[in-house]
């Protein structure tokens, strides 16, 4: 087994391994700032002889050491060639010129020597190519790579060597270092065998000192941030644990109090009635305090209202020194305070509130407390918002209920409301007028005995058998006791939710007494005016069958007797008719 630290360990492979990729590294970066710096030195000797260019053109005159050629009358020209057989390529290079994407370019000649070659074309479209061979343009920069190649093989090396020859002990440096970051990343906190080598390294004055500071200030932070976490954790929990406003504020001051290491904290909210803010809830404030507390909405200088008015925390460092609390001033040394924090809370069901925190020391909250003093307000104004909206979701379902409790308490119809298990929860006056009792004996009553007492009052010729389900629809007559009858319709039936599901039945006694009073008068009319049409009906049939007789012959006198009878029965069959059409009209 190889040992943790030599030559053949991991760690040591991966030590060379790392020092041969910093060497390369350092070659690799030399080599490119050698061919970048002999780049731009080509790239400025390529603009200077473009410049010459631009002046041979101008002046008709090759610079010294330049071969120069020009199609100034149309056709390409040379005009100067210091060395001979290169006025064809010349000639060549001149007529391609105008299709160069650049003003320069590397371009070999017939033997295969390089020529670094620049053009200018004037505003008449002359286009003027100077020409010298690149090894002379170019003499400077090809020593600059050449040197950047030796300088990043020799100093690759170097680097190399000054890397293996590090002190071993940054291996044990960095371990317990990165044991330490282990820990804090997976459990929060460092383990006291890895926090002796920690120690150690707290003393040095280097890199290591630093980062091993670094890291216990971290844990100090981390367990700081899992304490509040935990603390917000409770507070969520405290607004959905209850709907009750001062039980959850209570508990979520309790959370402020020990996160923040304040004395005191509250939770000032709006008096509709007295047009000022009052102590909501409170965590450590005298009772004498909490009673006199009032601000006034209008105050330019208190912290909470100052708060609400600009929808931000407003913090007084220092009551005796801060200039806008100068009023205030007293009221906060008898209550013992000398830094106020007041967070604005959103509600929009809720009436306006802050969250008041108070030290008895001077002190000024960072951005993060601020941020967690938010937080912890968001959680408030939740729990005020919840316990907002639950009293009026209560409000509204009362008033609905009384509304449906009306309108159902002035039914002329009986309505009774049972369970599953047959307790009555609910029934109208008439209910209670049908069956004899009143609403309380009714309410909480078995149903069974409720049908019974109705069947009791029923006629005994028409009295159900009001305690078996399966009479869900039948017509009885009702006794009501005072010499009076009531006809009834009873009906039942099950009451589901929304999805189809059983919670009750509902018992409807429909009081059609006028219906059938209505049915009986109208039995008694059409009887009656059968009778009446029936009598001169008979007498026309009769008189009539007696003309159109073929074994009698009536002299003209009975004839117009029987006639004259028909005529009368015929207007009184007409009377009638028209008395019932006028009746129907009523």
């Amino acid at each position: 087994m190889d040992r943790p630290n030599g030559p053949s360990s991991p760690t040591a492979r991966r030590d060379r391994l790392s020092g041969a990729v910093l060497a390369t590294i350092f070659g690799v970066t030399v080599l490119l700032g050698s061919w970048w710096t002999a780049n731009s030195l080509e790239d400025e000797i390529a603009r200077g002889d473009i410049t010459l260019a631009q002046n041979a053109a101008t002046m008709g005159v090759a610079p010294v050491g330049y071969a120069m050629a020009s199609n100034s009358d149309g056709s390409p020209a040379v005009i100067v060639s210091p060395t001979p057989g290169i006025e064809s390529w010349l000639t060549y290079v001149v007529r391609k010129a105008p299709t160069w994407q650049s003003d320069w370019r590397i371009q070999p000649d017939g033997s295969g020597t390089d020529w670094l070659v620049t053009r200018h074309i004037s505003d008449h479209g002359v286009v003027t190519v100077l020409a010298r061979p690149a090894a002379v343009a170019f003499a400077t920069p090809q020593p600059v790579r050449s040197m950047g190649l030796f300088i990043a093989v020799i100093g690759g090396l170097v680097v190399y060597l000054l890397w293996r020859r590090r002190d071993r002990t940054f291996h044990l440096r960095m371990r317990s270092l990165i044991e330490a970051g282990q820990d804090l990343r997976w459990r929060g906190e460092i383990r006291s065998s890895h926090r002796k080598g920690l120690n150690v390294l707290v003393g040095r004055n280097d890199q290591y000192g630093e980062l091993a500071q670094a890291l216990i200030g971290t844990e100090g932070q981390i367990q700081q941030r899992l304490s509040r976490l935990d603390a917000l954790l409770e507070a969520s929990r405290s607004v959905g644990s209850s709907l009750v406003e001062t039980s959850v504020l209570s508990r979520i001051l309790e959370q402020v109090q020990e996160v923040f290491a304040v004395e005191r904290c509250a939770v000032i909210a709006y008096d509709e009635r007295a047009g000022v803010f009052r102590v909501e809830a409170s965590r450590g404030m005298s009772s004498e305090f909490v009673d006199k507390v009032r601000v006034d909405p209008q105050s330019r200088n208190s912290p909470s209202a100052r708060a609400l008015r600009t929808g931000e925390p407003v913090q007084v460092a220092d009551t005796h020194t801060d200039l806008a609390f100068t009023e205030f001033r007293e009221r906060a040394d008898q209550e013992g305070y000398r830094y106020v924090l007041a967070i604005p809370l959103r509600t929009v069901h809720a009436r306006p509130a802050a969250l008041v925190i108070q030290k008895a020391e001077p002190y000024l909250a960072s951005f993060s407390e601020l941020e967690l003093a938010a937080a912890f307000g968001r959680y408030v104004s939740s729990a005020m918002e919840n316990a907002a909206l639950f009293a009026q979701t209560d409000k509204q379902l009362a008033e609905t209920r009384r509304r449906l409790e009306a309108v159902m308490g002035s039914l002329d119809d009986g309505l009774v409301l049972t369970g599953l298990e047959g307790t009555v929860y609910y029934a109208n006056s008439a209910a209670a007028t049908f069956v004899g009792m009143s609403l309380e004996e009714i309410v909480g009553s078995d149903e069974s005995i409720i049908l019974d007492r109705l069947a009791a009052r029923a006629r005994s010729q028409s009295r159900p058998s009001m305690s078996h389900r399966q009479d869900r629809s039948r017509e009885v007559i009702l006794d009501t006791g005072d010499g009076q009858q009531r006809d009834l319709w009873l009906s039942s039936f099950d009451v589901t939710d929304a999805h189809g599901e059983s919670i009750g039945r509902c018992h409807l006694w429909r009081d059609v007494t006028s219906d059938r009073d209505l049915h009986r008068a109208k039995e008694a009319l059409l009887s009656t005016v059968s009778h009446e049409l029936k009598t001169p009906l008979a007498n026309i049939k009769a008189y009539t069958s007696t003309l159109l007789a073929d074994d009698v012959t009536w002299d003209p006198e009975s004839q117009r007797e029987f006639i004259q009878i028909i005529e009368h029965e015929s207007e009184r069959l007409n009377d009638l008719v028209m008395n019932l059409l006028d009746l129907s009209r009523i």
